[in-house]
């Protein structure tokens, strides 16, 4: 015998938890999105130093467990470098500490 009542609860169930996924994906991708890049909208100049490379500053001014791969590609969008070639000499715009 089939009971209208227990499938019209189970479709809820169902209803809900999707919601409650949705929800916690939402969530979860509003959260995480920039976490890779600077908190900081402050900037300050950096000389770069015979030997410096771009990781090596990115990890400096990035976040502790972030994506160095993002913090070095915003370092080379906010400069407008060519190919991330930096040289000693090369004054870079870096995320205030």
């Amino acid at each position: 015998m089939h009971d209208p009542s227990l499938e019209h609860m189970r479709l809820l169930v169902l209803r809900m938890l999707v919601l409650a996924a949705t929800v916690g994906m939402v969530f979860l991708l509003l959260t995480s999105a920039g976490a890779d890049e600077p908190a900081s909208l402050a900037t300050r100049d950096h000389v770069v130093a015979s030997g410096d490379t771009l990781w090596d500053i990115a990890s400096e001014v990035a976040d502790e467990g972030a994506d160095l791969r993002h913090t070095v590609a915003w370092i080379i969008e906010l400069n407008e470098l060519d190919g991330g070639t930096i040289h000693p000499g090369d004054v870079l715009i870096l995320p205030a500490a």
